[in-house]
């Protein structure tokens, strides 16, 4: 094939276009002419499937791909063929799209076709009519290849169910009671993306839904032509719904429960598992925090935490993530935010409370006044504070006062209040966090659901700016979901971080990252 339409077909490859170019002649392999002897044969084929398994042990998928291939030359029986094109296909949907495309960039008939479908796989399933088209002309390129005999078929119908999406979606939320505040600004925020939307704005219907009616609810929502439901918000009510009701149609819960029951995970079958979950995880800003903390070099952490839930689970989830990076956790002080004492917590972690009473024992067995100062620990170089505004502009300040000014202090996203106060959190200048991009980032796009959200409920001045995100992000998704759970590496990014689905249908969200630098949030670079 000429150099120009070997460019031409990668590029149309990989932005989204297909050409019609003809399959040219392949020669024939060399150890194929003529006749072999029987032996030779199959002395050559073990050679090839003995690499291959070497090669997929050591997780080398592309030179096992290839070695699969070779080993494909010497198969005469269907059956065989069809095994082995199945291993030859689930090793390259193990190699990741970077190498994929260098290996196609390098050599665009690579692996006899196989390469250039892996990669019509994932860089094409999300716009059907395109994937048509690129398939049909992949087809006419390699008409004798095994692939189209399964293969081809499996990705056009893979395509046909990533693209199709809800016709009726019902949202579930708590409008009355102790959440209705919150429940509210989330219904605002998944209203305004809809309104949003485009040309996909599908039916949708808002049910008031609590953890006492909501198996009545959700029957309700499906038989008034539902066919995706959003929610339930508060935990109580998921945990009920998921132990008590069959899921007959895809649900987004809008909070996380530890235990998914059998009957909501995925089969074999489903694209979609029955219950996917998307919360506003404090624990997971915590493994963040552990996991950059460690990355940027750091490694003897002290914690503060309230002592409460909420400080237990932030501080069990950020232990879980140093110990799991290779941190050694030095110590964990719990502080009582009703006390408003922070200096004592404070002291405890640095060890100053220690020093003082060593000192204070010497004066008694000297019985004299001796002029000596506390001393604070000198092993910790990174601390953790799990904390909201109120106690954080108090803990910082006193560990500023007790000499760990130069010791960086890492928090989650609760130690902002998303609004900006420079008068007020000066004294938390020099703290990293990570956040919504909706808080960190200006926004975008004309007009953005942000400014939209901003401009219809004054939300820039409210207390539950990230629930507006959370909102819109929940709708924002939907479209997304069976792309995000049928790709490895699939990701969206949405209000709330880039987002991606674990095997187990829960929404992952990975954060950009702030520092309070004269009392305002600034956005970092890097990872």
């Amino acid at each position: 094939m000429p150099v120009f339409l070997q460019v031409l077909l990668i590029a149309a490859l990989l932005q989204g276009c297909t050409l019609d170019i003809r399959k040219s002649p392949q020669p024939v392999p060399a150890e194929l002419t003529g006749s072999q002897p029987q032996d030779d044969r199959r002395r050559q084929a073990q050679q090839y499937l003995a690499q291959a398994l070497e090669h997929e042990q050591q997780q080398d998928f592309l030179n096992a791909a290839q070695a699969r291939l070779s080993y494909h030359k010497y198969l005469d029986e269907s059956a065989a063929i069809k095994v082995n094109s199945t291993k030859i296909w689930e090793n390259l949907n193990r190699v990741n799209k970077e190498a994929l495309r260098a290996r196609y960039q390098a050599e665009p008939r690579a692996l006899s076709g196989w390469v250039e479908l892996a990669l019509i796989k994932r860089t094409l399933l999300t716009d059907l009519n395109v994937l048509q088209r690129a398939l049909t002309s992949w087809q006419q390129n390699y008409p004798a290849h095994p692939a189209n005999f399964t293969i081809v078929g499996q990705l056009r119908e893979t395509g046909r169910r990533i693209n199709t999406r809800p016709q009726q979606i019902a949202l579930l939320l708590p409008l009355r009671g102790a959440l209705r505040e919150a429940a509210t600004a989330v219904r605002d925020g998944f209203m305004t993306a809809w309104y949003n939307s485009g040309r996909y704005r599908p039916p949708l219907r808002v049910y008031e839904a609590n953890s006492l009616n909501i198996e009545q609810t959700y029957t309700q929502a499906l038989a008034e032509g539902a066919d995706f439901i959003v929610g339930p918000l508060d935990k109580q009510a998921l945990t009920r719904l998921s132990a008590t009701t069959r899921l007959t149609a895809p649900t987004l819960a809008l909070n996380r429960i530890e235990a998914v029951p059998e009957a909501a995970r995925r089969t074999p079958d489903e694209l979609l598992p029955p219950l996917m979950q998307f919360s506003l995880s404090p624990e997971d800003e915590a493994r963040q925090v552990a996991q950059r903390a460690y990355a940027d070099g750091y490694d003897k952490a002290l914690v503060i935490v309230p002592d409460d839930s909420w400080g237990r689970r932030l501080s069990g989830a950020f232990r879980a993530g140093w110990t799991a990076a290779g941190g050694v956790l030095l110590e964990t002080v719990r502080y009582n935010p009703q006390h408003n004492d922070y200096a004592g917590p404070v002291k405890q972690a640095l060890n100053v409370d220690a020093s003082e009473a060593r000192i204070q024992a010497l004066r008694q067995l000297l019985g004299q006044r001796l002029e000596s100062r506390a001393r604070r620990r000198q092993d910790a170089n990174v601390i953790f504070i799990a904390a909201f505004p109120v106690d954080a502009r108090q803990i910082v300040p006193q560990l500023r006062f007790y000499e760990a000014a130069h010791i960086p202090v890492y928090a989650t996203s609760h130690i902002f209040s998303g609004n900006v106060n420079p008068q007020a959190d000066a004294d938390m200048d020099g703290v990293v966090f990570p956040d919504l991009p909706w808080i960190l980032t200006p926004a975008t796009g004309t007009p953005s659901v942000k400014s939209l959200v901003n401009d219809n409920f004054r939300a820039a001045a409210s207390a539950y700016q990230r629930l507006y995100a959370f909102g819109a992000d929940a709708f924002n998704l939907i479209p997304q979901l069976p792309r995000l759970a049928y790709e490895d590496e699939a990701s969206f990014n949405g209000a709330t971080g880039r987002l991606s689905m674990s095997a187990d249908g829960a929404i992952t969200r990975t954060l950009p990252w702030g520092k309070i630098v004269n009392g305002r949030p600034e956005l970092l670079g890097g990872r």
